[in-house]
């Protein structure tokens, strides 16, 4: 079965929005579990004070002590800052939520009406053709748009066998020890001098195999592909130039067969759709700031808490607090045991809660990859006006089956992004006078310089502003 255009993004936004409900959810479990940690190692560090009373002398055992629960006040102080500041980073979160889906409708909305004005436009196609008819000028800059695209396309074709061949044909050469011995001593002696004795014998050896030649075949063979590339980006803008070129005709022609208000309601719309577009990239960046200023939040950890337990621990002859435990099994005290068993008992659920939260935060970094992905994808979408209504897809497992493989991670974004290029097309009568309108080249992308490919594109602000 085919997919229309906008269901294909509806989709694709609903999966965003499971994502990020699903982040959101496992930081509040990671925020709860932190706070957790935090009371079973108050508890911890109050059995330990009571454990250190029957092991250690008066005057060390309070020393001790008292920098052990000087740590737990300062602890309990720097959890309630860090408690109040995951609750604003994540109202903030609330308010950007509700302003992606508020544009998300608002861009739906904008997408159907659209759909109007090109269903209303597409009925003047007869006597737009015939306005255009009349422009003397059409024809010769259809003619010279098809032959720049056909001299851009055959220039892409000679850059990728240029590429081959400076592979292929450069072996030889840099298999060649003579050759690359002098090619390399001519790159160094263009920041060095040679000696006399060593520039002679490189010009006896660069005699003898005729390295002149060889090194301007190398060189050549090096610098074609880049050549050839540059000629065909160069080209294919000349090609998208003439091309826009014929898109003001016809839009002129448009205008002469009546269709004015339906053409610029249309971009009307369409600019809307930039604009929503704009700040909701803008908001996605904001949005992963914060997201990653949440995870600073729950992965600090209390370092003066833990060397004042540490410090209590090496008094009681371990490094550690679990050996500590240990030790005491072997000889305990008679009033130890309850306390033994409570130690036990608290370090055992501080070890849950350690791998718990270790599980959790490698899910939330997974959901994090993917969630940036679909939004690159989303972003590639809406650049080539894949979401347009006069946009289909022949596969409507892009939105089932492989969107499970995608979240997955059986296939990467790439491959995914990948097969919707493969499956898109343009309904019957967007090629037709007025049918394109608003579309990038018309709908003619499949066979153009100008084709999508499966490289994403999206600016990203690496560390975008929390406070932007």
């Amino acid at each position: 079965m085919t997919l229309s255009g906008p269901d294909a993004l509806r989709i694709l936004d609903e999966a965003v929005r499971d994502i990020r409900r699903e982040e959101d959810d496992i930081a509040r479990k990671l925020g709860r579990g932190a706070e957790r940690v935090a009371k079973l190692r108050e508890a911890e560090a109050d059995l330990l004070r009571q454990f250190a009373k029957g092991r250690l002398e008066t005057d060390t055992e309070a020393e001790l002590s008292g920098r052990v629960t000087q740590a737990i006040i300062r602890a309990q102080g720097t959890a309630k800052e860090r408690g109040t500041a995951f609750a604003a980073l994540a109202g903030r979160l609330r308010g950007l939520d509700k302003e992606l889906t508020d544009l998300v409708a608002e861009r739906a909305s904008l997408l159907a009406e659209a759909d109007r004005h090109q269903s209303a436009l597409r009925g003047l196609s007869a006597r737009i053709a015939t306005a255009i008819a009349k422009d003397p000028e059409y024809e010769r800059h259809r003619r010279a748009a098809a032959a720049l695209e056909a001299t851009a396309a055959a220039a892409t074709a000679k850059a990728r066998q240029a590429d081959i061949d400076r592979e292929l044909k450069g072996r030889p050469y840099r298999a060649d020890p003579l050759f690359m011995y002098l090619w390399n001593r001519a790159l160094k002696d263009e920041t060095t001098t040679p000696s006399a004795l060593i520039a002679r014998l490189d010009r006896w050896v660069a005699g003898i195999i005729d390295f002149p030649t060889a090194q301007a075949n190398y060189v050549a063979l090096n610098a074609l592909p880049s050549v050839w590339r540059d000629h065909a980006k160069q080209v294919a803008g000349q090609a998208v130039a003439a091309e826009d070129g014929l898109d003001r005709l016809e839009r002129a022609g448009i205008d002469a067969a009546g269709g004015t208000a339906m053409r610029e309601a249309l971009d009307t719309a369409q600019a809307r759709m930039m604009e929503i577009d704009s700040r909701m990239i803008a908001l996605q960046d904001q949005r992963d700031s914060i997201t990653r200023s949440q995870a600073a939040l729950i992965e600090a950890t209390n370092t003066e808490f833990d060397r004042a337990v540490t410090a209590l621990s090496m008094a009681l002859g371990s490094s550690d607090i679990q050996s500590v435990i240990a030790a005491a099994r072997t000889v305990p005290l008679i009033s130890e045991d309850a306390l033994l068993s409570q130690l036990d008992d608290v370090r055992l659920r501080v070890a849950e809660e350690e791998i718990d939260t270790r599980d959790q935060t490698v899910r939330l970094k997974t959901l994090a990859v993917r969630r940036r992905e679909l939004e690159d994808i989303e972003y590639e979408f809406k650049t080539l006006k894949f979401d347009d209504p006069r946009s289909m897809f022949r596969d409507d497992n892009l939105v089932g089956a492989r969107l499970n493989d995608f979240l997955t991670g059986s296939i990467t974004a790439q491959n995914y992004w990948g097969a919707w290029i493969r499956n898109q097309g343009w309904t019957a009568g967007t090629s037709d006078w007025g049918g394109g309108v608003g579309l990038p080249r018309r709908g003619r992308l499949a066979s153009s310089p100008g084709a999508p490919t499966g490289v994403f594109s999206r600016p990203r602000q690496a560390d975008a502003g929390a406070d932007a």
